[in-house]
């Protein structure tokens, strides 16, 4: 039997540059890869409230100042959390190290796929927004919340083995599938031995995927036991897993879509209500 292998986070600040590109662009959302939702929450989180530079008009977002203005905005934000950035780095770094004592992470992880995570270093960069921009050596995660970004690193942990199993077997690359990812991140949790150490650990942040699946029911059933009852009936078989459930959420797409993007909308509803309360 070959040796069990463990992949290493490394924190750090991102550097400035990057993050300022990377706002301006998440800003932009010209692709329209952001939800509504998560749109609102980028430009809160570099442009302050709407109002001054942005606003929401026909459940769309619109940018009141010029590029250079937006630009000049974000880089103000950046230099002032560099600091902030620097010394979070360092101590969530000691927090992953309490929290993942001994691997246990990665064992709990391992155990379930079945195979280690093709990669010795992981690349953890804190930046100031909630959003976690993905990159090919690692992710992002927020300087809100040290109990958050643990959060973040696990959900983005589950991804990576869970893309790295997907692409040798399923390698189907679909709404569908981006959908299942989403979901299962805490089908994994629920269904490992991660389960104990995050709700212990995480409390408050212990659900690790989208907000909208937790209330969500397909059709009389709540979306998680629908999950849990395809993992259990293959007998936790990650492969089997996969193929009986994106079987499952093709078959129930258009309910689960709509449902998502419900959430989405009320949540946006929410946050409009709060605002014009101010």
């Amino acid at each position: 039997m070959s040796e069990e292998k463990f992949s290493e986070l490394k924190f750090s600040a991102w550097d400035q540059d990057s993050i300022v590109n990377t706002a301006l662009r998440e800003i932009k959302n010209e692709n329209k890869t952001l939800s509504l939702h998560v749109w609102q929450t980028v430009l809160t989180d570099f442009l302050g409230e709407q109002g001054e530079f942005w606003d929401l008009k026909d459940d769309s977002v619109v940018l009141k100042k010029s590029e250079n203005e937006i630009a000049e905005k974000v880089k103000e934000v950046v230099q002032n959390s560099n600091d902030d950035l620097t010394q979070f780095s360092i101590q969530l770094r000691q927090i992953w190290e309490q929290f993942n004592r001994e691997n246990i992470v990665f064992k709990s992880l391992n155990d379930f796929f079945c195979e280690d995570l093709n990669r010795k270093e992981i690349f953890v960069r804190v930046w100031p927004s909630r959003l976690c921009p993905y990159q090919k050596d690692g992710f992002c995660v927020s300087v809100k919340s040290s109990t958050y970004a643990i959060k973040m690193c696990v959900h983005e942990l589950i991804h990576l083995y869970w893309w790295q199993v997907w692409d040798k077997n399923i390698n189907v690359i679909d709404k569908e599938g981006w959908m299942l990812s989403e979901m299962a991140v805490e089908t994994v949790k629920r269904n490992s031995s991660l389960n104990e150490l995050v709700d212990d650990q995480l409390r408050e942040e212990s659900q690790i995927a989208l907000k909208a699946f937790y209330s969500m029911k397909v059709g009389d059933k709540n979306l998680f036991e629908c999950l849990d009852e395809i993992c259990q009936k293959v007998d936790y078989k990650v492969v089997d897993f996969m193929t009986e459930a994106y079987s499952f959420v093709k078959e129930n797409f258009d309910e689960i879509n709509a449902k998502y993007y419900k959430f989405e909308f009320d949540s946006r509803e929410d946050l409009v209500e709060s605002e014009n309360e101010r």
